[in-house]
C-alpha cells in the first residue's frame, strides 16, 4: 500500500522528512534537501515498514512538526 503525506514550503528552506520508531530509532529519511515555495508530495511504501505507530518529524528552515502515523498491514 503506498501513502502520501503532503506539505507545503512557503519560503525556499532546507527541509528534512524522517519516520521514527517508538523508540525514537530513525526508521528512515523520505527527504532531505532545499526545496522552493510549492506543495510537495512525500510517498513511501508501507510494506516495506513495520506495521504500528509511528512518528513523523518535519523540518523546514525554523519550523519543525512531529505528527503520529498508523500504518496498518
Amino acid at each position: 500500500m503506498l501513502n502520501v503525506i503532503e506539505f507545503l514550503v512557503s519560503i525556499p528552506a532546507l527541509v528534512t522528512f524522517e519516520d521514527y520508531d517508538l523508540l525514537g530509532q530513525e526508521v528512515a529519511t523520505l527527504v532531505c534537501g532545499v526545496k522552493q515555495l510549492s506543495e510537495y508530495n512525500v510517498h513511501f511504501d508501507a510494506p516495506v515498514f513495520n506495521g504500528g505507530i509511528h512518528i513523523y518529524r518535519l523540518k523546514a528552515g525554523k519550523f519543525s512538526a512531529n505528527k503520529k502515523m498508523f500504518l496498518i498491514r
